[in-house]
């Protein structure tokens, strides 16, 4: 024990020798070992450890600097365009008549009246609208002693209700930002419908029925028509004057009915007239979407 550890190539020792490592049994505890690097020593000898380099302590790398914040963008809103059109109407309308289906001269009439409508409109471009219709008229009829086939009768007839739906195309012409005029073609598919009537046969007291009847009927109005926006972006004033012709009339209220008179005995009538022509004025306002 306290033996020094021989080191290869010191006097006396075979080159080649292995180096003695502490803690083998021909070496006494606490004898020191034999670094490497030592005069006569192999790096890499048995029992000699691998040398130890000291090792650089690296300081922590600053993070890179934040970026600049960028700039706002530009905020540009959208422009307002015109797409949709909904709003109501005061309607003035005439269907004037003169004969019946069968071309007889017909003495009833058909009386101007004061309806409402609805309407859509739906800018496809800037100078082309497409729009959808509908009018409700009540109109009032003046029917002459013995018209209708029966001499010296007279009759208690109420008011002719009407209706039409139809679609237009309108070729628009704007004026600026708030005015535009247009023309209008469409077709349309409407009804009359009469109420139940009494009719007063001469010499009888008592009175007979004119069941329910109806006929409807095909039109083609052209219309002439102009706006501006009274509350820009949000309302406008219109107004539209529309003349139709009436095609494809058919219906039991053009080919006549039966009443029964007070004998029992059955009656025929002759149809209702016919509309020879529609015209209608109309006055409304629309929201704008």
């Amino acid at each position: 024990p306290g033996a020094p550890i021989v080191s290869p190539g010191a006097p006396g020792v075979s080159p080649g020798a292995p180096i003695v490592s502490p803690g083998s049994p021909s070496v006494s505890p606490g004898a020191p070992i034999v670094s490497p690097g030592a005069p006569g020593v192999s790096p890499g000898a048995p029992g000699v450890s691998p040398p130890m380099l000291p090792v650089a302590a690296k300081a922590p790398a600053d993070p890179p600097p934040r970026p600049p914040p960028l700039p706002p963008l530009e905020t540009k809103p959208l422009a307002w365009e015109r797409h949709l059109e909904i709003g109501g109407d005061l309607v003035l309308g005439s269907r004037p008549s003169s004969h019946d289906a069968t071309g007889a001269a017909s003495g009833v009439a058909y009386l101007p009246a004061i309806g409402f409508g609805l309407h859509a409109r739906w800018q496809v471009w800037k100078y082309l609208r497409f729009a959808a219709y509908f009018a409700d008229l009540h109109h009032g009829l003046r029917v002459p002693t013995g018209s209708l086939g029966l001499p010296g009768a007279s009759y208690d007839l109420d008011v002719a209700k009407t209706m039409v739906f139809g679609a237009r195309i309108a070729p628009t012409l704007p004026f600026g930002e708030r005015g535009r005029a247009w023309v209008s073609i469409g077709a349309g598919w409407g009804r009359f419908e009469f109420a139940r009537a009494k009719v007063t046969l001469p010499g009888e007291a008592d009175t007979s029925t004119l069941h329910e009847q109806a006929f409807s009927f095909v039109e083609f109005p052209i219309g002439l028509g102009a706006s501006y926006d009274l509350v820009p972006r949000w309302l406008s004033f219109e107004v539209e004057l529309t003349g139709g012709v009436f095609t494809g009339q058919r219906g039991e209220a053009l080919d006549g009915r039966q009443i029964i008179d007070g004998s029992g005995h059955v009656r025929h009538t002759t149809g209702l007239p016919v509309v020879d022509a529609s015209f209608t004025q109309t006055v409304g306002l629309s929201l704008l979407l």
